[in-house]
């Protein structure tokens, strides 16, 4: 039973490289078809680049992909990836529905997994599509293989506070529940919330007075209006608004 079920998935396997998988090296459909590079519906004696709910380029690749599991890394081999991702799905990424996001993320991954890790972090994990998580999805990045090692922000974490630059990472702001990055912004600005590791100045004390830890005492603070004690928390985070 186990050499009869594992011929039935390479069968399904070759099969669907072959007939559903086109590009440019296709043996089967003619240049025009094959540059879409999936198959939507395959009959008897009928083709096309289509779903039933619909013929968007990522309804067609997103299908075809569901659902994301261990075989996935077989079924979708590099080169097919590299092609498909280039020719198709680059293009029309931003415009994909968050519903739908997630599964191309997964695609990226295979050809790039530092690019998809940053892209994971933009995603809204309670508008993915039901079959996926973002905790699926992150644990996909983590095992794909590649010949470089990615740029991926790794926490910085310093007396038990985490000074990173993602919003979801950030001990200042990831109770906001904001996305992307905070600290800086990609313009380069700091938000208010950020913890930011205080830079001492040479010759002088990394003591804070009672006084100098008031949000008042800091003019950036307390044009916010904020409370208390800022610079730093007593939990220890210095905020973005703080004048040291």
């Amino acid at each position: 039973m186990n050499f009869f079920s594992r011929l039935l998935l390479a069968t399904e396997i070759r099969a669907t490289k072959m007939y559903y998988h086109t590009g440019p090296n296709s043996s089967v459909y003619d240049e025009t078809f094959a540059k879409n590079y999936m198959v939507g519906n395959l009959g008897g004696i009928d083709v096309n680049s289509r779903t039933w709910f619909g013929s968007e380029a990522y309804y067609v690749h997103g299908i075809q992909m569901i659902p994301i599991t261990a075989i996935t890394e077989d079924l979708f081999d590099r080169n097919y990836v590299e092609g498909e991702y280039e020719n198709v799905i680059s293009h029309i990424y931003e415009t994909i529905d968050m519903h739908w996001k997630g599964f191309f993320v997964c695609d990226h991954a295979i050809i790039d997994y530092g690019e998809a890790w940053k892209q994971a972090r933009s995603l809204e994990s309670g508008q993915l599509d039901e079959g996926l998580s973002l905790s699926q999805i992150y644990y996909w990045i983590a095992t794909r293989s590649s010949d470089s090692e990615p740029d991926i922000e790794v926490p910085v974490t310093k007396d038990g506070v985490d000074y990173s630059q993602s919003c979801f990472l950030n001990s200042g702001c990831k109770h906001l529940n904001l996305n992307g990055d905070c600290c800086p912004t990609p313009n380069g600005d700091y938000l208010g919330c950020c913890a930011r590791d205080a830079v001492v100045p040479p010759g002088q004390s990394k003591e804070v007075t009672e006084s100098e830890k008031s949000c008042d005492s800091n003019p950036s603070c307390a044009s916010l209006k904020l409370e208390g004690d800022c610079c730093p928390t007593p939990g220890g985070v210095f905020l973005g608004c703080c004048s040291r």
